[in-house]
């Protein structure tokens, strides 16, 4: 196994199948590693994409602009991700895929994916599967924004967090990065900078987490998932053990 590679297996186990058939062929593709800045730009809205990125270390978001330079961040994206397998088919980017932080990714050519597929005809389907859960997620956070206040919001977007980084590694209750600003925050949840910082504050003087040095410490699970309205049967994680 490439040491680039693990956080992709985790994540593949924790919601399928993984054969060592599969992981060979992923394994076989060659990765251009390339380190970004806070800021910038893997792939951008309205470029033809020839390669898909993985992120090795770091976070990025994907985001759209309007035409008056609003900004709404659509997904948030941790190590073992691949946000834009879509442009294997979808070559033309309808978003910005950005560094949150910096970061480190590896870029795999359409082409050598390709040849993955072909060589494991399974891993076809388990990256249909990721993709499919990638449009669940969607849903969810559409539901989210539209439907529930604030305060739910930002709850909601530290449960779904606190569990996927739990894929790809036992937190073991531990903490785990969240180094998004406020104005990102409110950009993710579809509020302003003062409703964002305001949840974010309430959710520490409720006791339910812990906000410190780009990192975050769930301190009452329970409390915090009932707030959020958090089901993450969207995920479609395997070994999530933290239902009621």
């Amino acid at each position: 196994m490439k040491a680039e590679t693990g956080n992709l297996f985790r994540k593949l186990e924790a919601i399928g199948e993984l054969t060592e058939e599969m992981k060979a062929a992923i394994d076989a593709m060659p990765l251009q590693v390339k380190s970004l800045a806070k800021g910038e730009h893997v792939v951008s809205d309205g470029e033809i994409s020839r390669h898909s990125c993985l992120l090795l270390e770091g976070m990025l978001h994907r985001r759209k602009l309007t035409p008056q330079g609003n900004r709404q961040i659509l997904s948030i994206h941790i190590p073992g991700d691949v946000p834009d397998l879509h442009s294997y088919h979808l070559k033309k980017m309808d978003h910005d895929l950005v560094a949150t932080v910096d970061c480190q990714v590896a870029l795999i050519a359409h082409e050598d994916i390709g040849q993955a597929i072909h060589a494991s005809p399974a891993l076809s389907d388990l990256l249909w599967r990721e993709t499919l859960i990638d449009a669940a997620t969607f849903r969810a956070w559409m539901t989210m924004i539209g439907q529930t206040q604030t305060l739910a919001r930002v709850a909601h977007i530290l449960c779904e967090l606190y569990v996927r980084w739990e894929m790809i590694g036992d937190l073991e209750g531990g903490p785990f990065p969240f180094p998004l600003s406020q104005d990102e925050v409110a950009d993710v949840i579809g509020a302003s900078i003062v409703l964002a910082s305001h949840s974010l504050q309430a959710l520490q003087q409720r006791g339910l987490v812990s906000l410190e040095g780009g990192k975050a410490t769930v301190l009452d699970w329970p409390a915090l998932r009932d707030l959020a309205q958090f089901e993450p049967a969207y995920l479609y994680y395997l070994h999530e053990t933290r239902r009621r």
